[in-house]
């Protein structure tokens, strides 16, 4: 062998033992100079062999039959300035716009690039939502390639009950999900025909799943929970149960509210008398109410009135003052305990998802947040479930009225940033000349506008592009400001631009 002849003459010195002659021609046939000093043969030649044997390592034998072939593909597939788009998009240029560019594309009904496949499905193992955008645009052959790696046949999930019995908690919660997107009621059923034997963290999971798509349907069982030996059981089904407006849960909770909140008799200007409970009966505590929860602030009574009205549907207010939302929310303001039911009431119309309460919540907010009552507000939550009309409404009533930026304090500048829906066209332009109007003032300084950097870039992600050209016009390049500005302003303009050559690209008819 010719490695253990190395060995032996490295070992000796090559003053004292020699390759023979044969190992020698082997060696020259390999590439190596045997016409060198032996000690550089001997070097050469066993770092030659010692790479060559981690290379020529043998691959593991194939015993799976052969996957069948790739299907053609019917679907039409996105240009080549679209692929380049998305290239740039991938390689981290614009690693925002990764959603829009996948729903413009399945809105033209394209595919995407076959050969970009792979490390997009490789981001959506670990992002659903990134999933949901995506699978209508990978084809016939994106399909395919997902059956050949067993890391992606997860998202190609099909519901199939045999995974109940079968399966593990995270296989039998992915099933319990999907069951809910499409039949519903089978969860329950599931569910129910293996309780007595499932251990006690997945049946916890089990009830928490059913806030998906959570019904009257589903109250049966929930109320069956209640009564559940398990606490942990018990408060999840509790939890779920307070998402449902008509449930005997909700109804039982606002009757209970009523002897405790009413309107004054004798107050023409409309005020409440607001008694906090001393003692939680057995019911409250079944439905969820904790006795030692210091949830809000004012002490442990009032975090049970707080609990209480947490889980009431916003709107079961209106009917009982027989008052509009504004001026429900104006009582609640005035009364005694308005940083309470201020807290209360916005996780109320969180867990309802009420429009029309988030609307009045975020308007009263932006015009007050200074005053005390918001002081230990925590607006993050509600902007999860505004929608854009909302959005636009509110951060367009609030830029307009401050006839001005927004300050580095104002509550709005949150909202702007934080908040990830589509800008419509007015608020687009009106933030736009606020933003032109403080460029050019002699007193912008580069320093006082930091807040707005983030904002500008949101509104680029988020404005309609259609409204470049105009958008381009207006800005004052001679001010004092412009130097410290336009590095962002290119880069809002960058943006806006890229979103629109790919928005019409991928709207082309290829």
């Amino acid at each position: 062998m010719l490695w253990d002849e190395l060995v032996k003459v490295a070992l000796i010195g090559t003053d004292r033992s020699k390759l023979s002659e044969g190992s020698r021609k082997a060696f020259s046939g390999m590439g190596i100079d045997i016409s060198k000093a032996p000690e550089h043969i001997v070097l050469e030649s066993a770092v030659f062999l010692s790479l060559l044997k981690k290379s020529t390592t043998a691959s593991k034998t194939w015993t799976k039959p052969l996957p069948e072939k790739a299907p053609k593909e019917t679907g039409k597939q996105c240009s080549k300035k679209s692929r380049t788009h998305l290239r740039l998009i991938l390689k981290g240029n614009y690693p925002d716009l990764l959603p829009e560019f996948v729903s413009h594309l399945v809105r033209n009904n394209k595919l995407l690039p076959l050969d970009l496949i792979p490390s997009l499905l490789n981001q959506a193992i670990a992002n659903e939502e990134l999933w949901e955008t995506l699978h209508p645009a990978i084809g016939q052959r994106g399909k395919w390639l997902i059956r050949q790696n067993p890391e992606w046949e997860v998202l190609l999930f099909k519901p199939d009950e045999r995974i109940w019995e079968t399966g593990n908690r995270s296989q039998r919660l992915h099933l319990l999900k999907a069951l809910r997107e499409q039949q519903s009621g089978k969860a329950v059923e599931l569910i129910q025909s293996t309780w007595k034997e499932d251990d006690l963290q997945s049946r916890v999971q089990f009830v928490k799943m059913l806030k998906f798509k959570a019904s009257v349907a589903d109250e049966a069982f929930l109320e069956e929970c209640l009564d559940n030996r398990r606490k942990e059981i018990r408060k999840a089904a509790a939890k779920v149960l307070s998402t449902i407006p008509e449930s005997r849960l909700c109804q039982r909770v606002f009757e209970q509210l009523k002897t405790l909140i009413s309107l004054k008799q004798k107050s023409k200007k409309g005020k409440l008398n607001i008694k906090l409970p001393e003692e939680l009966t057995d019911q409250m505590i079944r439905d969820g109410i904790d006795p030692s929860s210091r949830w809000f602030k004012g002490g442990v009574k009032a975090s049970r009135l707080g609990q209480m009205i947490a889980v009431v549907p916003p709107s079961f207010w209106e009917s009982y003052f027989k008052k509009t939302v504004s001026e429900t929310l104006q009582l609640f303001v005035k009364s005694e305990w308005s940083e309470l039911i201020l807290q209360a009431i916005t996780e109320a119309t969180i867990r309802h998802k009420n429009s029309q309460w988030t609307e009045e919540i975020l308007l009263f907010w932006l015009d007050n947040f200074q005053k005390n009552h918001w002081q230990y507000f925590n607006p993050l939550q509600l902007f999860d479930v505004v929608n854009e009309a909302v959005f636009n409404k509110v951060a367009l009533i609030n830029i307009q009225k401050k006839n001005s930026l927004l300050d580095e304090e104002s509550p709005l500048t949150l909202l702007l940033r934080s908040v990830v829906l589509p800008w419509q066209d007015t608020l687009s332009k009106t933030f736009i000349q606020a933003m032109q109007a403080w460029i050019a003032g002699e007193t912008s300084h580069y320093w006082s506008g930091w807040h707005l950097r983030p904002v500008l870039k949101k509104a680029a992600l988020h404005t309609n592009p259609k409204l470049f050209q105009q958008l381009s016009q207006g800005w004052s390049s001679n001010s004092y400001a412009w130097n410290s500005w336009e590095k962002e302003v290119d880069a809002f303009f960058s943006i806006l631009k890229f979103r629109k050559d790919m928005i019409e690209e991928l709207e082309k008819k290829n």
